[in-house]
């Protein structure tokens, strides 16, 4: 039969043996630097780095700890045999340390028109918390990457500065680490209080069947 204190607590372990309170979402647009990236750009052949220092960053931003396992960017010519795609951290809102990056030697597109055609790539292992940063695509010689005319965003092309008003085209997919809801979380602490005073009983009444030896 089971006990009171049992039956008290039996819901909330039901819960507990299915909860995680870092739970991974399903794979979903973590960011999108422009709403559609099959529009015209503003420029389809923006360096970086064309043999030049000029290496294109833009900024993101992550609502939550997420893993990338998908990034989606807008290109003009794909005749480069590797793309390396790089996360800053922002320092000021310029590009600061390198945190991690990866060269793509093969890689999916599809031609939009437009004179552009999105790259597909898919890191490993790439996995940041919550915050604000800078990413890059870079080939060191002729990759052209394409922007757009977009209110409130900048990107940073070293040797040129921020161009204030506009974007490169890119998105970010993958897995955000869902929060848990309050009462998730206070019933998730109800159980392991249960489970604690279970035991504390079960330890009380081990010990008052321990014979008494004369």
């Amino acid at each position: 039969m089971m006990s009171l204190g049992m039956r008290f607590i039996a819901p909330g372990l039901t819960i507990l043996a299915g909860l995680s309170l870092n739970a991974p979402v399903r794979a979903d647009v973590l960011f999108q630097s422009i709403p559609d990236l099959t529009v015209a750009p503003h420029s389809a052949a923006v360096c970086s780095a064309c043999y030049t220092n000029f290496q294109v960053y833009d900024d993101f931003n992550l609502a939550a700890t997420s893993t990338i396992s998908e990034i989606d960017f807008t290109v003009s010519s794909l005749a480069q045999p590797a793309i390396t795609v790089g996360i800053y951290s922002l320092a000021d809102g310029l590009p600061g340390s390198l945190i991690v990056s990866q060269t793509f030697s093969t890689y999916s597109y599809t031609s939009v028109g437009n004179s552009t055609e999105i790259a597909d790539v898919f890191p490993i292992g790439w996995s940041l918390p919550a915050g604000s940063y800078d990413i890059s695509f870079y080939n060191p010689a002729t990759l052209k990457i394409a922007s757009y005319a977009e209110t409130g965003r900048a990107y940073y092309q070293s040797g040129r500065g921020l161009q204030t008003g506009y974007s490169t085209g890119f998105e970010l997919i993958g897995s955000a680490v869902a929060a848990p809801e309050p009462a998730s979380a206070a019933l998730f602490g109800f159980a392991l209080i249960g489970l604690a005073a279970v035991h504390r009983r079960q330890a009380a009444g081990a010990r008052r069947r321990v014979p008494v030896r004369g």
